[in-house]
Protein backbone atom coordinates (compact mmCIF):
# COMPACT_ATOMS: atom_id res chain seq x y z
CA UNK A 1 0.00 0.00 0.00
CA UNK A 2 2.92 2.35 0.64
CA UNK A 3 4.63 1.45 -2.63
CA UNK A 4 1.58 1.86 -4.86
CA UNK A 5 0.97 5.49 -5.98
CA UNK A 6 -2.71 4.68 -6.51
CA UNK A 7 -3.14 4.04 -2.79
CA UNK A 8 -0.37 6.10 -1.19
CA UNK A 9 -1.56 9.73 -1.12
CA UNK A 10 0.66 10.83 1.74
CA UNK A 11 2.43 14.16 1.59
CA UNK A 12 5.12 13.46 4.20
CA UNK A 13 8.41 11.63 3.73
CA UNK A 14 6.55 8.35 3.12
CA UNK A 15 4.65 9.62 0.07
CA UNK A 16 5.21 11.27 -3.26
CA UNK A 17 8.37 10.11 -5.04
CA UNK A 18 9.26 6.46 -5.59
CA UNK A 19 12.06 6.79 -3.05
CA UNK A 20 9.66 8.17 -0.43
CA UNK A 21 7.06 5.48 -1.09
CA UNK A 22 9.78 2.83 -0.66
CA UNK A 23 10.99 4.34 2.61
CA UNK A 24 8.86 2.16 4.90
CA UNK A 25 10.08 -0.97 3.08
CA UNK A 26 13.73 0.06 3.41
CA UNK A 27 13.32 0.94 7.07
CA UNK A 28 11.74 -2.46 7.67
CA UNK A 29 14.59 -4.22 5.89
CA UNK A 30 17.10 -2.29 7.99
CA UNK A 31 15.30 -3.19 11.23
CA UNK A 32 15.10 -6.88 10.30
CA UNK A 33 18.74 -7.03 9.26
CA UNK A 34 19.90 -5.40 12.50
CA UNK A 35 17.81 -7.88 14.48
CA UNK A 36 18.85 -11.12 12.76
CA UNK A 37 22.45 -10.24 11.94
CA UNK A 38 24.50 -10.38 8.77
CA UNK A 39 24.67 -14.18 8.48
CA UNK A 40 20.90 -14.86 8.35
CA UNK A 41 19.45 -15.00 4.82
CA UNK A 42 16.64 -12.48 4.37
CA UNK A 43 14.42 -12.56 1.28
CA UNK A 44 12.06 -9.78 0.20
CA UNK A 45 8.97 -10.49 -1.88
CA UNK A 46 8.34 -7.72 -4.40
CA UNK A 47 5.64 -7.50 -7.04
CA UNK A 48 7.02 -7.65 -10.56
CA UNK A 49 3.95 -5.98 -12.05
CA UNK A 50 0.97 -4.68 -10.06
CA UNK A 51 -1.32 -5.15 -13.10
CA UNK A 52 -3.47 -2.24 -11.96
CA UNK A 53 -4.27 1.16 -13.39
CA UNK A 54 -2.32 3.94 -11.73
CA UNK A 55 0.03 1.53 -9.99
CA UNK A 56 3.75 0.97 -10.34
CA UNK A 57 5.16 -0.21 -13.64
CA UNK A 58 7.53 -3.19 -13.91
CA UNK A 59 10.32 -0.62 -14.30
CA UNK A 60 9.30 1.03 -11.02
CA UNK A 61 9.22 -2.32 -9.25
CA UNK A 62 12.67 -3.20 -10.58
CA UNK A 63 14.01 0.06 -9.12
CA UNK A 64 12.42 -0.82 -5.78
CA UNK A 65 14.04 -4.27 -5.95
CA UNK A 66 17.39 -2.59 -6.55
CA UNK A 67 16.80 -0.42 -3.47
CA UNK A 68 16.03 -3.55 -1.45
CA UNK A 69 19.22 -5.15 -2.74
CA UNK A 70 21.32 -2.17 -1.63
CA UNK A 71 19.55 -2.23 1.75
CA UNK A 72 20.91 -5.72 2.37
CA UNK A 73 18.50 -8.25 0.92
CA UNK A 74 19.96 -11.66 0.03
CA UNK A 75 17.36 -12.50 -2.64
CA UNK A 76 14.20 -11.15 -4.26
CA UNK A 77 11.01 -13.20 -4.55
CA UNK A 78 8.93 -11.91 -7.48
CA UNK A 79 5.15 -11.90 -7.09
CA UNK A 80 2.50 -10.74 -9.57
CA UNK A 81 -0.59 -8.54 -9.27
CA UNK A 82 -1.95 -5.94 -6.88
CA UNK A 83 -4.83 -6.96 -4.62
CA UNK A 84 -7.47 -5.13 -6.65
CA UNK A 85 -6.05 -6.12 -10.05
CA UNK A 86 -8.60 -7.41 -12.55
CA UNK A 87 -5.99 -9.42 -14.42
CA UNK A 88 -5.79 -13.16 -13.61
CA UNK A 89 -2.40 -14.08 -12.14
CA UNK A 90 -2.55 -17.50 -10.43
CA UNK A 91 -5.38 -19.47 -12.04
CA UNK A 92 -5.00 -22.10 -14.76
CA UNK A 93 -6.16 -19.71 -17.47
CA UNK A 94 -2.68 -18.17 -17.19
CA UNK A 95 -0.18 -20.28 -19.10
CA UNK A 96 2.46 -21.99 -16.99
CA UNK A 97 5.60 -19.85 -17.09
CA UNK A 98 3.75 -16.78 -18.37
CA UNK A 99 5.23 -14.43 -15.75
CA UNK A 100 8.85 -15.50 -16.16
CA UNK A 101 9.60 -12.37 -18.15
CA UNK A 102 9.15 -10.38 -14.92
CA UNK A 103 11.64 -12.57 -13.07
CA UNK A 104 14.05 -12.38 -16.00
CA UNK A 105 13.83 -8.58 -16.02
CA UNK A 106 14.55 -8.46 -12.29
CA UNK A 107 17.45 -10.89 -12.66
CA UNK A 108 19.11 -8.75 -15.33
CA UNK A 109 18.95 -5.71 -13.03
CA UNK A 110 20.11 -7.39 -9.80
CA UNK A 111 23.25 -9.03 -8.42
CA UNK A 112 21.33 -11.18 -5.90
CA UNK A 113 19.29 -14.32 -6.69
CA UNK A 114 15.73 -14.08 -8.01
CA UNK A 115 12.95 -16.47 -6.99
CA UNK A 116 9.43 -16.98 -8.39
CA UNK A 117 6.40 -19.17 -7.71
CA UNK A 118 3.59 -17.64 -9.77
CA UNK A 119 2.30 -20.10 -12.38
CA UNK A 120 5.30 -22.37 -12.07
CA UNK A 121 3.19 -25.28 -10.90
CA UNK A 122 5.37 -28.04 -12.31
CA UNK A 123 9.09 -28.81 -12.55
CA UNK A 124 9.51 -28.77 -16.34
CA UNK A 125 8.96 -25.06 -16.91
CA UNK A 126 10.83 -24.08 -13.74
CA UNK A 127 13.86 -26.23 -14.54
CA UNK A 128 14.03 -24.86 -18.07
CA UNK A 129 13.79 -21.28 -16.77
CA UNK A 130 16.69 -21.88 -14.38
CA UNK A 131 18.75 -23.50 -17.15
CA UNK A 132 18.09 -20.51 -19.44
CA UNK A 133 19.15 -18.04 -16.76
CA UNK A 134 15.72 -16.48 -16.27
CA UNK A 135 15.44 -17.62 -12.66
CA UNK A 136 17.66 -18.75 -9.79
CA UNK A 137 15.21 -20.56 -7.52
CA UNK A 138 11.81 -22.16 -8.00
CA UNK A 139 9.44 -21.31 -5.16
CA UNK A 140 6.41 -23.48 -4.63
CA UNK A 141 3.44 -23.67 -2.32
CA UNK A 142 0.43 -25.14 -4.13
CA UNK A 143 2.50 -27.79 -5.96
CA UNK A 144 3.45 -29.05 -2.48
CA UNK A 145 -0.22 -29.07 -1.50
CA UNK A 146 -0.83 -31.44 -4.42
CA UNK A 147 2.25 -33.53 -3.64
CA UNK A 148 4.38 -32.83 -0.54
CA UNK A 149 6.88 -35.42 -1.78
CA UNK A 150 7.51 -33.49 -5.01
CA UNK A 151 11.18 -32.59 -4.29
CA UNK A 152 12.07 -36.15 -3.28
CA UNK A 153 10.33 -37.68 -6.31
CA UNK A 154 12.07 -35.21 -8.59
CA UNK A 155 15.46 -35.96 -7.04
CA UNK A 156 14.82 -39.70 -7.52
CA UNK A 157 13.88 -39.27 -11.18
CA UNK A 158 10.24 -40.17 -10.57
CA UNK A 159 8.57 -37.16 -12.17
CA UNK A 160 5.71 -39.31 -13.49
CA UNK A 161 4.74 -40.02 -9.87
CA UNK A 162 4.25 -36.35 -8.96
CA UNK A 163 0.59 -35.50 -8.37
CA UNK A 164 -0.04 -32.36 -10.46
CA UNK A 165 -1.23 -28.99 -9.22
CA UNK A 166 -3.90 -28.07 -11.77
CA UNK A 167 -4.27 -24.40 -10.85
CA UNK A 168 -7.95 -24.78 -9.94
CA UNK A 169 -7.76 -22.71 -6.70
CA UNK A 170 -10.81 -24.56 -5.34
CA UNK A 171 -9.50 -25.83 -2.01
CA UNK A 172 -6.40 -23.67 -1.59
CA UNK A 173 -7.98 -20.24 -2.22
CA UNK A 174 -11.78 -20.52 -2.48
CA UNK A 175 -11.96 -22.04 1.00
CA UNK A 176 -10.13 -19.07 2.47
CA UNK A 177 -12.88 -16.78 1.16
CA UNK A 178 -15.77 -18.94 2.36
CA UNK A 179 -17.80 -17.56 5.25
CA UNK A 180 -16.66 -18.79 7.66
CA UNK A 181 -13.27 -19.66 6.14
CA UNK A 182 -12.61 -23.39 5.71
CA UNK A 183 -9.37 -25.36 6.16
CA UNK A 184 -7.11 -25.26 3.11
CA UNK A 185 -6.84 -28.47 1.10
CA UNK A 186 -6.17 -29.78 -2.41
CA UNK A 187 -8.55 -31.51 -4.81
CA UNK A 188 -5.86 -33.94 -6.04
CA UNK A 189 -4.46 -34.71 -2.58
CA UNK A 190 -7.20 -35.98 -0.24
CA UNK A 191 -4.69 -36.37 2.61
CA UNK A 192 -3.83 -32.69 2.82
CA UNK A 193 -4.84 -31.41 6.23
CA UNK A 194 -5.63 -34.93 7.46
CA UNK A 195 -2.12 -36.41 7.48
CA UNK A 196 -2.27 -37.17 11.19
CA UNK A 197 -5.66 -38.90 11.16
CA UNK A 198 -5.84 -42.68 11.18
CA UNK A 199 -8.30 -42.91 8.27
CA UNK A 200 -5.70 -41.30 6.02
CA UNK A 201 -2.78 -43.61 6.81
CA UNK A 202 -2.20 -46.00 3.90
CA UNK A 203 -1.26 -49.35 5.40
CA UNK A 204 -1.14 -52.90 3.99
CA UNK A 205 -4.54 -54.60 4.13
CA UNK A 206 -5.03 -57.20 6.86
CA UNK A 207 -6.75 -59.50 4.36
CA UNK A 208 -6.32 -59.34 0.59
CA UNK A 209 -9.65 -59.03 -1.25
CA UNK A 210 -10.88 -59.02 -4.81
CA UNK A 211 -12.19 -55.54 -5.57
CA UNK A 212 -14.14 -54.26 -8.56
CA UNK A 213 -14.30 -50.52 -9.22
CA UNK A 214 -16.99 -49.37 -11.65
CA UNK A 215 -16.16 -46.08 -13.36
CA UNK A 216 -12.85 -44.38 -14.09
CA UNK A 217 -13.54 -40.82 -13.09
CA UNK A 218 -11.25 -39.24 -10.50
CA UNK A 219 -13.03 -41.00 -7.62
CA UNK A 220 -12.92 -44.42 -9.25
CA UNK A 221 -9.27 -44.15 -10.24
CA UNK A 222 -8.25 -42.94 -6.78
CA UNK A 223 -10.18 -45.75 -5.09
CA UNK A 224 -8.54 -48.33 -7.35
CA UNK A 225 -5.08 -46.84 -6.78
CA UNK A 226 -5.29 -46.84 -2.99
CA UNK A 227 -6.89 -50.28 -2.76
CA UNK A 228 -4.18 -51.77 -4.99
CA UNK A 229 -1.39 -50.05 -3.05
CA UNK A 230 -2.69 -51.78 0.06
CA UNK A 231 -2.39 -55.18 -1.57
CA UNK A 232 -5.91 -55.90 -2.85
CA UNK A 233 -6.51 -57.40 -6.30
CA UNK A 234 -8.30 -54.58 -8.10
CA UNK A 235 -10.11 -54.50 -11.43
CA UNK A 236 -11.28 -51.15 -12.80
CA UNK A 237 -14.12 -51.23 -15.34
CA UNK A 238 -14.88 -48.33 -17.69
CA UNK A 239 -17.61 -48.46 -20.33
CA UNK A 240 -15.85 -45.92 -22.55
CA UNK A 241 -12.61 -46.60 -24.44
CA UNK A 242 -10.52 -44.23 -22.31
CA UNK A 243 -10.03 -43.37 -18.65
CA UNK A 244 -11.05 -40.19 -16.91
CA UNK A 245 -14.84 -40.02 -16.77
CA UNK A 246 -15.80 -36.35 -17.15
CA UNK A 247 -12.23 -35.06 -16.69
CA UNK A 248 -11.40 -34.92 -20.44
CA UNK A 249 -14.54 -32.88 -21.11
CA UNK A 250 -13.86 -30.63 -18.12
CA UNK A 251 -10.36 -29.87 -19.43
CA UNK A 252 -11.66 -28.68 -22.81
CA UNK A 253 -12.70 -25.33 -21.33
CA UNK A 254 -10.10 -22.76 -22.49
CA UNK A 255 -9.11 -21.90 -18.92
CA UNK A 256 -9.09 -25.42 -17.42
CA UNK A 257 -6.76 -27.42 -19.63
CA UNK A 258 -4.57 -28.47 -16.72
CA UNK A 259 -7.46 -30.43 -15.17
CA UNK A 260 -6.66 -32.99 -17.84
CA UNK A 261 -3.25 -33.61 -16.22
CA UNK A 262 -4.98 -35.64 -13.52
CA UNK A 263 -5.79 -38.41 -16.01
CA UNK A 264 -2.24 -39.36 -17.12
CA UNK A 265 -1.00 -39.08 -13.52
CA UNK A 266 -3.64 -41.46 -12.15
CA UNK A 267 -3.39 -43.73 -15.20
CA UNK A 268 0.32 -44.15 -14.54
CA UNK A 269 -0.28 -44.84 -10.86
CA UNK A 270 -2.91 -47.48 -11.68
CA UNK A 271 -0.43 -49.28 -13.91
CA UNK A 272 2.34 -49.12 -11.30
CA UNK A 273 -0.01 -50.36 -8.59
CA UNK A 274 -1.02 -53.37 -10.68
CA UNK A 275 -4.66 -52.42 -11.26
CA UNK A 276 -6.33 -54.46 -13.99
CA UNK A 277 -8.01 -51.91 -16.29
CA UNK A 278 -10.90 -53.07 -18.50
CA UNK A 279 -11.98 -50.44 -21.05
CA UNK A 280 -15.09 -50.61 -23.18
CA UNK A 281 -16.90 -52.82 -20.68
CA UNK A 282 -20.27 -51.78 -19.30
CA UNK A 283 -20.75 -53.48 -15.96
CA UNK A 284 -23.99 -55.40 -15.38
CA UNK A 285 -25.11 -57.59 -12.47
CA UNK A 286 -23.98 -60.57 -14.58
CA UNK A 287 -20.49 -59.04 -14.97
CA UNK A 288 -20.23 -58.74 -11.21
CA UNK A 289 -21.59 -62.24 -10.60
CA UNK A 290 -19.01 -63.76 -12.95
CA UNK A 291 -16.13 -61.82 -11.35
CA UNK A 292 -17.17 -62.87 -7.80
CA UNK A 293 -15.70 -59.82 -6.02
CA UNK A 294 -15.51 -59.36 -2.28
CA UNK A 295 -16.07 -55.61 -2.68
CA UNK A 296 -17.64 -53.43 -5.36
CA UNK A 297 -16.93 -49.70 -5.43
CA UNK A 298 -19.48 -47.89 -7.56
CA UNK A 299 -18.11 -44.70 -9.12
CA UNK A 300 -20.42 -44.63 -12.11
CA UNK A 301 -20.70 -40.84 -12.17
CA UNK A 302 -23.69 -38.78 -13.21
CA UNK A 303 -25.77 -37.91 -16.26
CA UNK A 304 -27.36 -34.63 -17.39
CA UNK A 305 -30.75 -33.68 -15.97
CA UNK A 306 -33.29 -33.28 -18.78
CA UNK A 307 -36.02 -30.74 -17.91
CA UNK A 308 -39.62 -31.88 -18.26
CA UNK A 309 -40.62 -29.46 -20.98
CA UNK A 310 -41.77 -29.93 -24.59
CA UNK A 311 -39.12 -30.27 -27.29
CA UNK A 312 -36.16 -31.52 -25.25
CA UNK A 313 -35.86 -34.58 -27.49
CA UNK A 314 -35.35 -32.54 -30.64
CA UNK A 315 -32.36 -32.98 -32.96
CA UNK A 316 -31.21 -29.44 -32.15
CA UNK A 317 -30.80 -30.26 -28.42
CA UNK A 318 -27.57 -31.51 -26.82
CA UNK A 319 -26.12 -32.02 -23.32
CA UNK A 320 -23.07 -29.91 -22.41
CA UNK A 321 -20.70 -32.87 -22.00
CA UNK A 322 -21.34 -33.94 -25.60
CA UNK A 323 -20.43 -30.45 -26.77
CA UNK A 324 -17.31 -30.21 -24.62
CA UNK A 325 -16.32 -33.71 -25.69
CA UNK A 326 -16.79 -32.79 -29.39
CA UNK A 327 -19.39 -35.55 -29.74
CA UNK A 328 -21.95 -33.03 -30.98
CA UNK A 329 -21.45 -30.19 -33.44
CA UNK A 330 -23.53 -27.07 -32.94
CA UNK A 331 -25.01 -24.42 -35.18
CA UNK A 332 -23.86 -20.82 -35.25
CA UNK A 333 -26.46 -19.54 -32.76
CA UNK A 334 -26.45 -21.37 -29.43
CA UNK A 335 -28.59 -20.97 -26.33
CA UNK A 336 -27.26 -22.60 -23.16
CA UNK A 337 -30.07 -23.34 -20.71
CA UNK A 338 -28.47 -23.41 -17.28
CA UNK A 339 -26.04 -20.89 -15.83
CA UNK A 340 -24.02 -23.03 -13.42
CA UNK A 341 -20.40 -24.06 -13.81
CA UNK A 342 -20.91 -26.58 -16.58
CA UNK A 343 -23.19 -24.20 -18.51
CA UNK A 344 -20.58 -21.44 -18.27
CA UNK A 345 -17.87 -23.81 -19.46
CA UNK A 346 -19.94 -24.85 -22.46
CA UNK A 347 -20.80 -21.23 -23.27
CA UNK A 348 -17.17 -20.10 -23.05
CA UNK A 349 -15.95 -23.06 -25.09
CA UNK A 350 -18.45 -22.46 -27.90
CA UNK A 351 -17.91 -18.69 -27.91
CA UNK A 352 -14.16 -19.28 -28.22
CA UNK A 353 -14.99 -21.25 -31.38
CA UNK A 354 -16.76 -18.23 -32.85
CA UNK A 355 -20.33 -19.24 -32.03
CA UNK A 356 -22.93 -16.64 -31.04
CA UNK A 357 -23.84 -17.77 -27.54
CA UNK A 358 -26.52 -16.78 -25.05
CA UNK A 359 -26.48 -18.35 -21.60
CA UNK A 360 -29.55 -18.32 -19.37
CA UNK A 361 -30.16 -19.07 -15.72
CA UNK A 362 -33.12 -19.43 -13.41
CA UNK A 363 -30.94 -17.82 -10.74
CA UNK A 364 -30.48 -14.05 -10.34
CA UNK A 365 -26.88 -14.41 -11.52
CA UNK A 366 -24.74 -16.66 -13.68
CA UNK A 367 -22.07 -18.91 -12.19
CA UNK A 368 -23.60 -19.10 -8.73
CA UNK A 369 -21.74 -22.36 -8.01
CA UNK A 370 -18.28 -21.19 -9.13
CA UNK A 371 -15.69 -20.36 -6.47
CA UNK A 372 -14.92 -16.72 -5.71
CA UNK A 373 -11.29 -17.01 -6.85
CA UNK A 374 -12.24 -17.96 -10.41
CA UNK A 375 -15.82 -16.76 -10.97
CA UNK A 376 -14.86 -13.19 -11.85
CA UNK A 377 -12.39 -14.51 -14.42
CA UNK A 378 -15.08 -16.69 -16.00
CA UNK A 379 -17.44 -13.73 -16.22
CA UNK A 380 -14.70 -11.53 -17.68
CA UNK A 381 -13.76 -14.06 -20.35
CA UNK A 382 -17.36 -14.64 -21.38
CA UNK A 383 -17.91 -10.89 -21.62
CA UNK A 384 -14.85 -10.50 -23.84
CA UNK A 385 -16.06 -13.36 -26.04
CA UNK A 386 -19.43 -11.68 -26.48
CA UNK A 387 -21.53 -14.21 -24.57
CA UNK A 388 -24.97 -12.73 -23.84
CA UNK A 389 -26.16 -13.37 -20.28
CA UNK A 390 -29.85 -13.64 -19.38
CA UNK A 391 -30.77 -14.24 -15.71
CA UNK A 392 -34.09 -15.14 -14.02
CA UNK A 393 -35.12 -17.15 -17.08
CA UNK A 394 -37.19 -20.34 -16.79
CA UNK A 395 -37.33 -22.49 -19.93
CA UNK A 396 -40.85 -23.41 -21.03
CA UNK A 397 -40.40 -25.08 -24.41
CA UNK A 398 -37.74 -25.94 -26.98
CA UNK A 399 -38.68 -25.60 -30.65
CA UNK A 400 -36.81 -26.00 -33.91
CA UNK A 401 -36.23 -22.23 -33.88
CA UNK A 402 -35.07 -21.77 -30.29
CA UNK A 403 -36.31 -21.68 -26.68
CA UNK A 404 -39.33 -20.09 -25.08
CA UNK A 405 -38.76 -18.72 -21.58
CA UNK A 406 -40.71 -17.04 -18.81
CA UNK A 407 -39.21 -14.16 -16.87
CA UNK A 408 -40.98 -11.98 -14.33
CA UNK A 409 -44.34 -13.30 -15.49
CA UNK A 410 -43.70 -12.52 -19.14
CA UNK A 411 -42.89 -14.82 -22.05
CA UNK A 412 -39.86 -14.28 -24.25
CA UNK A 413 -38.20 -16.26 -27.04
CA UNK A 414 -34.52 -16.74 -27.85
CA UNK A 415 -33.65 -17.93 -31.34
CA UNK A 416 -31.11 -20.75 -31.60
CA UNK A 417 -29.77 -23.31 -34.03
CA UNK A 418 -28.62 -25.47 -31.11
CA UNK A 419 -29.87 -25.65 -27.53
CA UNK A 420 -27.56 -26.91 -24.78
CA UNK A 421 -29.36 -28.26 -21.71
CA UNK A 422 -27.06 -27.58 -18.78
CA UNK A 423 -29.55 -27.74 -15.95
CA UNK A 424 -27.45 -29.95 -13.71
CA UNK A 425 -26.56 -33.62 -13.27
CA UNK A 426 -28.15 -36.64 -11.58
CA UNK A 427 -26.40 -39.62 -10.02
CA UNK A 428 -26.15 -42.86 -12.01
CA UNK A 429 -27.46 -45.24 -9.35
CA UNK A 430 -28.96 -48.02 -11.44
CA UNK A 431 -26.29 -50.52 -10.38
CA UNK A 432 -26.73 -49.63 -6.73
CA UNK A 433 -30.20 -51.14 -6.68
CA UNK A 434 -29.37 -53.94 -9.12
CA UNK A 435 -26.51 -55.23 -6.94
CA UNK A 436 -28.29 -54.86 -3.63
CA UNK A 437 -28.10 -58.20 -1.81
CA UNK A 438 -25.85 -59.75 -4.47
CA UNK A 439 -22.53 -58.44 -3.15
CA UNK A 440 -21.58 -58.44 0.53
CA UNK A 441 -19.76 -55.12 0.42
CA UNK A 442 -20.90 -52.29 -1.89
CA UNK A 443 -19.49 -48.77 -1.57
CA UNK A 444 -20.82 -45.79 -3.51
CA UNK A 445 -18.63 -42.75 -4.12
CA UNK A 446 -18.36 -39.51 -6.08
CA UNK A 447 -21.11 -38.29 -8.39
CA UNK A 448 -22.74 -41.70 -8.04
CA UNK A 449 -23.76 -40.50 -4.56
CA UNK A 450 -24.54 -36.92 -5.52
CA UNK A 451 -23.13 -34.80 -8.37
CA UNK A 452 -20.35 -32.59 -6.98
CA UNK A 453 -16.74 -31.72 -7.79
CA UNK A 454 -13.41 -33.48 -8.35
CA UNK A 455 -12.21 -32.90 -4.80
CA UNK A 456 -15.16 -34.68 -3.18
CA UNK A 457 -14.84 -37.61 -5.59
CA UNK A 458 -11.08 -37.96 -4.93
CA UNK A 459 -11.58 -37.86 -1.18
CA UNK A 460 -14.35 -40.44 -1.19
CA UNK A 461 -12.31 -42.64 -3.55
CA UNK A 462 -9.29 -42.44 -1.25
CA UNK A 463 -11.30 -43.33 1.84
CA UNK A 464 -13.14 -46.15 0.10
CA UNK A 465 -9.90 -47.72 -1.09
CA UNK A 466 -8.27 -47.21 2.28
CA UNK A 467 -11.02 -48.75 4.39
CA UNK A 468 -11.43 -52.07 2.61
Amino acid sequence: SFLNPATNHRTDKYGGSLENRARVLLETIDAVRRKVGADCPVICRICGDELSEGGNTPEDMTKIAQMAQEAGMDAISVSVGWHDSRVPAITSEVTSGHWLYLAEGMKKALRIPVLMAYRLNGPDVAERAIAEGKLDFWEMARPLFADPDLPRKLAEGRQEDIAPCVGCCQYCFDRLFDMPPQPVGCIVNPRMGFEGEDDYQVRPAAAKKRVIVVGSGPGGMEAARIAALRGHHVSLYEKEQSLGGQLPAASVSPAKGEIGNIVPYLSTQLKKAGVEVKLGVEVTPQTVAEAKPDVVILAAGASPVIPDIPGVGGSNVAPPLDVLGSVTETGERVVVVGGGLIGCEAAEFLASKGKKVTITSRQPRIGHDIGSTTRWGVMLRMRKLGVVVEANMTAQEVTAEGVRFQRDGETCFLEADTVILAGGMKANRELVGALDGKVADIRVIGDCVEPRRIGEAMKEGFLAGNKI
